[in-house]
């Protein structure tokens, strides 16, 4: 009787995978028809991407971290998010944004502020938030050469992008600790944004422990949730 060979059981899932991965196709994406948009070389266009319709208007907004400003020149590297039109031209253009005053002990510095790590919408026409994690406070740094203070900011934007309100969780008034509670939590390296509550990622927090950050728009009331005890407290 003719003896049979061992069979290379590895080999079989092998060439089984392979087989399968051969019949794999994406179902959500169109590689056929792909619309293509540039920006600056070196901004680290296309960190981020949403597509957002607000009335009879689809844009595809595209964050930039490491994009100049065209509002303000003077400003090195501070990101920059860019609403691209998805039907004609296919331009994209920057929409502005900026934090004008944030507190009595505060002092914005946009540089290098990464905006455009994050981008989330509500559903339905809604608003756009749109964070950079590396904006600091610089008002104790310039008062008695203390640490600058990487709060991290988002900008809630309204839904047609013409206006856009900053938002600053981590900051309070007379705080200036490098490192403790939340004066260097870079808030907005992530964020998700619902009806009601703006919700981000703060990895800074309590000696870079991290923490998520949720404030609710209708309350106002800020909440973190640290991994301690899983404990939620408020502040604010």
């Amino acid at each position: 009787m003719e003896r049979k060979k061992p069979v290379n059981v590895y080999c079989c899932w092998s060439f089984l995978l392979a087989w399968c991965c051969s019949l794999t196709d994406c179902y959500n994406l169109d590689v056929d028809h792909p619309v293509s948009f540039t920006g600056p070389n070196g901004s680290l266009f296309g960190y981020s991407v949403l597509l957002h319709k607000n009335k009879q208007h689809t844009w595809l907004l595209v964050g930039a971290p490491v994009a100049n400003s065209t509002f303000d020149p003077s400003l090195i590297k501070p990101g920059a998010i860019y609403k691209c039109s998805i039907s004609g031209n296919r331009e994209c253009q920057q929409i502005s944004t900026g934090v004008d005053s944030c507190g009595k002990t505060c002092v914005s510095e946009s540089d290098n502020q990464w905006l455009g790590v994050s981008l989330s919408r509500q559903p339905s026409d809604g608003h756009v938030l749109a964070c950079g994690h590396r904006w600091k406070n610089v008002f104790y740094s310039r008062k008695d050469n203390q640490n600058k203070l990487p709060h991290g900011v988002c900008y809630r934007y309204e839904a047609d992008l013409k206006q856009s309100q900053p938002l600053i969780p981590c900051y309070k008034d007379h705080q200036r600790k490098f490192g403790e509670d939340y004066g260097s939590c870079q808030a907005g390296i992530s964020n998700f944004l619902n009806e009601d509550l703006i919700i981000m990622g703060a990895p800074g927090t309590s000696y870079w422990t991290g923490s998520v950050l949720v404030y609710n728009t209708s309350s106002m009331v800020l909440s973190a949730y640290v991994d301690d005890d899983s404990t939620l407290g408020s502040y604010g």
